[in-house]
């Protein structure tokens, strides 16, 4: 029983995802504070050949973390080493009320 318990835990949150998109960063851009305020979509990161990160705008070709994220040290630290290192990521996203791609997990493959 404690099994599928587990299961159905871990499964629920994967439908919550407007995108799961899998490549290597091809680029990162930082948002700096020169009359902006924090929370402007202060990290983006681009994938490799891909168009979107998640269903809303055509345009959102890159997913973001911002500063007042949880965890926002570590999963920038984690983009950071995945594109030093080469490695591919796959990047969980949900659409924000202007239709960007707020990334809320990371997983950086082997």
């Amino acid at each position: 029983m404690a099994l599928g318990v587990a299961l159905t835990l871990v499964a629920v949150p994967a439908s919550a995802w407007d995108g799961v998109t899998t490549g290597k960063i091809s680029e990162i851009n930082g948002v700096g504070g020169l009359g902006g305020a924090p929370g402007n979509y202060d990290v983006r990161v681009y994938l490799d050949g891909q168009s979107t990160l998640c269903s809303g705008r055509a345009d959102s070709t890159w997913g973001y973390i911002n500063m007042s994220d949880p965890n926002y040290k570590g999963l920038l630290a984690m983009l950071l080493m995945a594109q030093a290192n080469g490695k591919a990521v796959t990047l969980y996203t949900t659409k924000d009320g202007a239709g960007y791609c707020q990334i809320g997990y990371i997983a950086v493959m082997s």
